[in-house]
């Protein structure tokens, strides 16, 4: 059954990233996926749910680790590791970012799936959180906004090379550079 599952939620992905929100069908997810449209609505009840469990798969996980172990980091730890962890999940699935972008600008997305809002509210939370728990009056909404505005440029503005595909020193030093201006 699990294998139906991932099948899914590998079409999903194809043709979501390829056609949009909107523009997708139930149908042809199904076609991509070699299933019946009921095994896709059995496992997903609707376009909607699918859709949520394709993004969450692809962009909470290791946010949530992160955000886990927050006692054990130094504020700028914490803030290059989540600068890390959001650039290797766009650098690794682009084409699905600029697609929820993309959507999200156009007023195609419900409001529980608008990416766009989603990475902004989870990084002020994560943030909000690590400040709680280190007893920091600060606010984290300015430091929520600057991340995700480096974290946007890296979408939208073309790389020479995918971070993923960087070697752990040239990752570093690009983590380092934004680093350095958050803290000034």
């Amino acid at each position: 059954m699990q294998d139906k599952t991932d099948q899914i939620l590998k079409a999903s992905i194809a043709v979501f990233t390829k056609k949009g929100y909107l523009a997708t069908t139930t149908l042809e997810i199904a076609k991509e996926a070699k299933v019946a449209e009921v095994t896709l609505f059995r496992k997903f009840t609707s376009k909607q749910n699918l859709f949520k469990q394709t993004v969450k798969i692809h962009f909470e996980n290791r946010l949530n680790d992160i955000i886990s172990i927050t006692k054990a980091l130094s504020l700028t730890e914490f803030i290059k590791s989540i600068l890390h962890d959001r650039f290797l999940m766009i650098s690794k699935n682009r084409d699905l970012v600029q697609m929820l972008i993309s959507e999200s600008l156009l007023g195609n997305l419900p409001e529980d799936l608008d990416f766009t809002k989603i990475i902004s509210w989870r990084i002020k939370e994560a943030l909000t959180t690590y400040f709680q728990q280190h007893d920091l009056l600060i606010s984290a909404l300015p430091y929520s906004e600057i991340i995700v505005g480096i974290l946007l440029q890296s979408v939208i503005l073309p790389q020479n090379i995918e971070y993923h595909l960087l070697s752990s020193d040239e990752q570093h030093a690009i983590i380092e550079s934004y680093v350095t201006l958050i803290k000034t």
